[in-house]
C-alpha cells in the first residue's frame, strides 16, 4: 500500500467523526470489524476508547503489518472474491459477537461494492451491529464547477483518486446502502470549503470573490446541499433489504402542468371560496393545488371540505401554523408536484383562461420563468395592462400569479422563500428563479387584483422590506438574461431628470457564451522553471516612425522596481526588413531584460491576431497588455504584483494619465514631442455598468488572469478593427470581478497629429465597432458584481420619473387650463412606497461626491488663490466648504461640475500624479 493512504487518528478529522458515530451507536461489547482497515487509523481509539476487540482486514500486507506490531489482529482479505473472505472474517471472529462495523475510504475503490455491502449484512444478521461507512463526494463544489470549464483533475489521492472505479453522491450512497438492507440512523459528514481539488489558485471559477466563482459556489450550495462535503461519513444498522433500483429513470415521474401554492392561512372565507371558484372555472385543468390552512379555525373548515370535494385527488391540505407567509411556503416545497409552480393569495383575481395561458408558454419553451400580462386599476377606474422594464421585476408592482417558475428551482436548484426580506419574499422568490432561468412571456392580461386588496404587500411593499430585498441583491453578482445590455446601456445615456425637465437556465447560457477560442493547432507555452508574475504582451510594427516610441517603451520596462516578468514582443508585419529592425532594437537593451523577451511574428492581419498569438505563448501567472507607443512609471509591475496579492484571480486595475504628444521630424527619424500636461481623463473605480456603453480603461491599466486564457479559452475577438480592449476586458470583469486602485502607473499618448489609431481608422468604423460589442454583449446574459442593483435600480427609478416627468410636460402643452379649483386640505399622493428612500440615496451620493472634492488635498492646498481672486472681485471668503452643502441633488451636481471645470481643480491634476507616485516612494521606503 503506497504511504499516501497512512493516516494518523486526529479527533478534528473524518476519523473523529467516524468515531462520534461509533459512539453514539455501539450498543455492546465484543468484536469491532474495520474492512479495508489500511494502516488501522482508528485501532488504538476503537479499542481504548470503546473498550472493542479490534479486527483489521486488508489485501495489502504493509499496512497490516503495521497493525500487527502494534499488537492488533489483522488479516489479509480479497473482496474481489467474496466466497473466500468471508469465510476469512468468520474464522477470525471465532464465534465472537460483532459489536460494530468500519468500511472506511475503501468502497470507491471496489467494482462490486454492493456485493460487499450484502456480505457485511449477513455477517451482521442477528445482531445490532452498526455499519460506519466513510466515501468521498463526487459533488463537491470545487469537483463540479471546474467541470464548466472541462478540468477532470485525477489525482494520486482525494476526491478524484486514480484508482477510484466508484463515484458516489447523497442519493447514489442512499440506493446502494438500502438496497442491501442497512437502514442510515446518523451522519458526520467531513466539510471541506477547499477540498484537494481547489486548484488551480487563480482559476476564476474556483475563487468565490469573482463575479462568475461567487455566482457558482452559491448556485452550488444553494442546489446542493451537500457541495461542502468532502466525505460522507454515514451510520447504519441492519435492516430490512429494500427493492430500489440502483440506476436512475431518466424520464422521471409523470407531473402535472402546475402546483398552485394557495396561502389561505390569513384570507377570510368568502375570498377563499372567491379564488377556489377561479380555479373551478379554468379551462385547463392540468394543475394540483396545495392549499395552506389554519384548519383549527372553524370558519375554514367548510372552505376546506369544499375544496377538496371539487379538486378530489388534485388538493393537498397544508395545516401551518406558522405566522410568517415565507415559512409557510417553505414547509410546502416537498409537495410540489408541477412542472411549475405559482403563488396565489388574497385579492388574486384569475381569468379563466389564466392556466391555458402559462401552459401555451410551456409549450414553446420548457425550461422558462413564464410570466402572462396582468391588469390593473387605473384613476379612472378602467383597466389597464402593467408592462415591466426589464423581464427581471427588480422594480415595479408584482404578483406573483403572473408568474410559474419552473419547479425545479425548487426541486433542483434549492430556491426558497426568503423571511429575512419580510413582505418582499414573493417578489424576492421570482427575482431568483428568474435570474437562473429564461423568461417567457405574453401580453394576455389573464391576472388582476380586486380594489380591496389594492394595498396587498405584492403591489408595493413597504420601504423596509424593499431595502432588505435590495440589500440582498446589491451584496451579490446579478446576472441578467440576453438583450439586457441593451437596455442597461439605453439607461446609462439617460439625462438627469432635472436637465430635461429643464428642457437566467441563463447560468448555463451565460457560461456558453464564453467558448474556448484558442486556435486549432496551438499548444499552450511549455512551463519550464518558475512561472513569472506577469506576461507583458507588446506588439509593434516595425515601422521606422514607431522605433523611436518603442525603445522609449522597452526603457520603462527596464526600469520597473519590480522585475518579475516576461515580454511577448509580436511584429505585426510580413517585412523581413521590418523584423530585423525590431530585432536590432532589442539586441541594444543589457542581457536582463533582452534575456526575457520573445520575439514573435505574426503575419495574420487584423489588431487582435498578434495579441492571440502572444497569448499561446504566455507564462505568467496574469497577462498585460502594452503598446509600442505608451510609458509606464517605474512601479506599474509593483502594482499588479501587490493587487494580486490582495485579491488573487480578478482583473486587476489601475489608473493611467492621459498626455498629448506629436511626432516630429528630426532630420531622417521621428521623435516624439510633448504638448500638454498629465490630465486624468478615466474614472479611478472600475464601474461595470458604465463598461457596457464605452471604454474607460486604457489597454496598460490592465492585467488578466492568465487562467482566463489557459483554463476557460478566452481570446481576443479578430473580427474587431478596433476597441478589442474593451470587448475583452468586459468579458473578464464578467467572469473574474475587478480588483482597482486610484495609483496612476502609465501615460497614454493621445497623438494630435494622426500617429495612432484614433486619428488613422475612421471614426464611422469606430461607431459600427461599438455598436457591434454591444450587440454582442447584448446576445448573452450579463454578470454584473455585488453593488450594481443599486445602481440599475437608481437609473430605473430615474427613468420612470423621468417619463413622468415627460407626460406631464406634454400634457400641459396639449391641455387646455382649466379653471383653478378650490384648495383641498388632502395630501398628495406617494407614487410608491420607497421613493423618499430613493430620493435621500440620491441627495446622500451627490453630497458624497461633492463633499470628497471639497476635502481633497488638490481643492484644501488652492485655497490661498481662490482667497486672492475672490477679494480681486471684492468677494469675502473662499467659497464653498464640506460643512455646509445643499439640499437637493440639482444644486450639488451644479457645484460637482463648477469645483471639476474651476481654475483650482485644472491647475492641481499634476499634484494629484505626483502624490501617486510620492505615496508609492513612501510606501516603499517605509518597507
Amino acid at each position: 500500500m503506497s504511504i499516501i493512504y497512512k493516516h494518523s487518528y486526529v479527533p478534528l478529522s473524518m476519523y473523529g467523526n467516524v468515531m462520534a458515530l461509533l459512539r453514539e451507536h455501539v450498543v455492546a461489547k465484543g468484536v469491532h470489524i474495520d474492512i479495508g482497515c489500511g494502516y488501522g487509523a482508528i485501532a488504538e481509539p476503537v479499542r481504548d476508547e470503546l473498550g472493542l476487540t479490534y479486527l483489521g482486514f486488508d489485501l495489502a500486507e504493509d499496512g497490516l503489518q503495521s497493525l500487527i506490531e502494534r499488537g492488533f489482529d489483522a488479516h489479509v482479505i480479497d473482496l474481489s472474491k467474496l466466497g473466500d473472505t468471508e469465510e476469512i472474517i468468520r474464522q477470525a471472529l471465532k464465534e465472537r459477537s460483532i459489536a460494530s462495523i468500519s468500511f472506511l475510504d475503501t468502497m470507491e475503490h471496489l467494482t462490486n461494492g454492493p456485493e460487499v455491502l450484502a456480505m457485511l449484512r449477513r455477517l451482521a444478521e442477528g445482531s445490532k451491529a452498526p455499519l460506519v461507512i466513510s466515501v468521498p463526494n463526487i459533488t463537491h463544489k470545487d469537483v463540479a464547477v471546474k467541470l464548466l470549464t472541462g478540468r477532470l483533475d485525477i489525482t494520486e489521492a482525494g476526491i478524484l483518486d486514480h484508482t477510484h472505479f466508484n463515484l458516489f453522491n447523497d442519493a447514489h450512497l442512499r440506493r446502494i446502502t438500502a438496497s442491501r438492507g442497512w437502514i442510515e440512523v446518523g451522519a458526520k459528514d467531513w466539510l471541506l470549503e477547499q477540498s484537494d481539488q481547489f486548484f488551480p489558485l487563480d482559476s476564476p471559477v474556483l475563487d468565490h470573490r469573482t463575479p462568475l466563482g461567487h455566482t457558482l459556489r452559491s448556485l452550488s450550495v444553494q442546489s446542493n446541499k451537500h457541495a461542502l462535503v468532502n466525505q460522507f461519513v454515514r451510520a447504519y444498522i441492519p435492516g430490512e433489504r429494500q427493492s430500489i433500483e440502483l440506476c436512475v429513470d431518466r424520464t422521471g415521474p409523470e407531473r402535472p402542468f402546475l402546483t398552485i401554492l394557495f396561502d389561505a392561512y390569513d384570507t377570510p372565507s368568502i375570498e377563499a371560496e372567491c379564488i377556489l371558484q377561479g380555479l373551478a372555472d379554468q379551462t385547463n385543468q392540468d394543475f394540483d393545488i396545495v392549499l395552506i390552512a389554519d384548519v383549527s379555525a372553524a370558519s375554514k373548515q367548510d372552505v376546506v371540505e369544499n375544496a377538496c370535494r371539487i379538486f378530489s385527488g388534485r388538493i393537498t391540505v397544508h395545516e401551518s401554523n406558522q405566522g410568517v407567509r415565507a415559512d409557510r411556503l417553505n414547509e410546502t416545497t416537498k409537495l410540489i408536484a408541477g412542472r411549475h409552480v405559482t403563488i396565489l393569495i388574497a385579492g388574486d383575481r384569475v381569468d379563466p383562461a389564466w392556466v391555458s395561458s402559462l401552459a401555451a408558454l410551456e409549450s414553446h419553451d420548457t425550461v422558462a420563468v413564464l410570466c402572462v400580462g396582468r391588469v390593473a386599476a387605473a384613476d379612472d377606474g378602467s383597466l389597464v395592462k402593467k408592462e415591466a422594464i426589464l423581464p427581471v421585476p427588480l422594480t415595479g408592482p408584482v404578483s406573483v400569479a403572473e408568474w410559474a417558475v419552473p419547479g425545479s428551482a425548487i426541486r433542483d436548484l434549492g430556491i426558497i422563500f426568503d423571511r429575512d426580506v419580510g413582505r418582499a419574499d414573493l417578489r424576492d422568490f421570482v427575482i431568483q428563479s428568474a435570474l437562473l432561468y429564461r423568461v417567457s412571456s405574453s401580453a394576455a392580461p389573464v391576472v388582476s387584483r380586486d380594489n380591496d386588496y389594492a394595498a396587498g404587500p405584492d403591489e408595493n411593499v413597504d420601504a423596509e422590506s424593499y431595502l432588505k430585498l435590495l440589500t440582498k441583491l446589491n451584496g451579490v453578482p446579478i446576472l441578467l438574461p440576453a438583450y439586457s445590455a441593451e437596455k442597461i446601456e439605453r439607461l446609462s445615456k439617460t439625462p438627469r431628470i432635472v436637465e430635461l425637465a429643464s428642457a437566467s437556465p441563463l447560468l448555463s447560457q451565460f457560461i456558453a457564451s464564453f467558448p474556448r477560442h484558442a486556435p486549432s493547432g496551438t499548444t499552450q507555452a511549455k512551463q519550464s522553471g518558475p512561472r513569472p508574475f506577469l506576461s507583458v504582451v507588446m506588439r509593434t510594427q516595425g515601422d521606422e516612425s514607431r522605433v523611436g516610441t518603442l525603445r522609449e517603451a522597452l526603457l520603462t520596462l527596464a526600469g520597473q522596481t519590480s522585475q518579475n516578468f516576461e515580454v511577448l514582443l509580436v511584429v505585426h508585419t510580413s517585412d523581413s526588413e521590418r523584423y530585423a529592425i525590431v530585432k536590432n532594437l532589442v539586441a541594444e537593451f543589457p542581457s536582463e531584460l533582452t534575456q526575457r523577451i520573445q520575439l514573435l511574428q505574426c503575419e495574420a492581419p487584423g489588431r487582435s491576431s498578434p495579441l492571440n498569438l502572444a497569448v499561446n505563448h504566455i507564462r505568467g501567472q496574469y497577462v498585460a497588455v502594452f503598446d509600442d507607443d505608451d510609458l509606464l512609471f517605474a512601479h506599474w509591475v509593483e502594482t499588479f504584483e501587490e493587487l494580486a496579492k490582495k485579491s488573487p484571480g480578478t482583473m486587476l486595475r489601475t489608473v493611467t494619465a492621459r498626455q498629448e504628444f506629436k511626432m516630429v521630424a528630426d532630420g531622417e527619424s521621428w521623435r516624439s514631442r510633448a504638448e500638454s500636461w498629465f490630465t486624468l481623463a478615466w474614472h479611478a473605480q472600475y464601474d461595470a455598468i458604465e463598461h457596457l456603453r464605452s471604454n474607460f480603461t486604457p489597454f496598460m491599466s490592465m492585467a488578466f488572469p492568465a487562467a482566463v486564457f489557459n483554463d476557460i479559452g478566452l481570446r481576443f475577438d479578430e473580427r474587431l478593427s478596433t476597441a478589442e480592449d474593451w470587448q475583452f476586458s468586459t468579458r473578464v470583469a464578467m467572469l473574474c470581478g475587478v480588483c482597482s486602485t486610484s495609483d496612476v502607473t502609465a501615460i497614454y499618448r493621445w497623438w494630435t497629429n494622426g500617429h495612432s489609431s484614433s486619428q488613422l481608422i475612421p471614426r464611422d468604423e469606430w461607431i459600427t465597432n461599438r455598436q457591434k460589442i454591444i450587440a454582442r454583449l447584448n446576445e448573452q446574459p450579463v454578470l454584473l458584481p455585488p453593488g450594481s442593483t443599486s445602481k440599475l435600480v437608481d437609473l430605473l427609478d430615474e427613468v420612470i420619473e423621468l417619463r413622468k416627468k415627460v407626460g406631464f410636460l406634454e400634457a400641459s402643452l396639449t391641455k387646455p387650463k382649466a379653471p383653478p379649483r378650490k384648495q383641498s386640505n388632502a395630501k398628495p399622493a406617494i407614487p410608491t412606497s420607497h421613493k423618499s428612500g430613493v430620493d435621500k440615496r440620491e441627495i446622500n451620493r451627490a453630497q458624497r461626491q461633492l463633499r470628497e472634492l471639497l476635502e481633497s488635498r488638490s481643492w484644501r492646498s488652492t485655497k490661498p488663490l481662490r482667497l486672492m481672486l475672490n477679494r480681486l472681485r471684492g468677494q469675502k471668503g473662499s467659497g464653498l466648504t464640506p460643512d455646509k452643502l445643499p439640499k437637493s441633488v440639482e444644486a450639488n451636481q451644479r457645484l460637482i461640475q463648477q469645483v471639476q471645470k474651476s481654475l483650482s481643480w485644472r491647475i492641481t491634476a499634476p499634484l494629484r500624479i505626483a502624490i501617486s507616485l510620492s505615496r508609492r516612494v513612501n510606501g516603499k521606503n517605509e518597507k
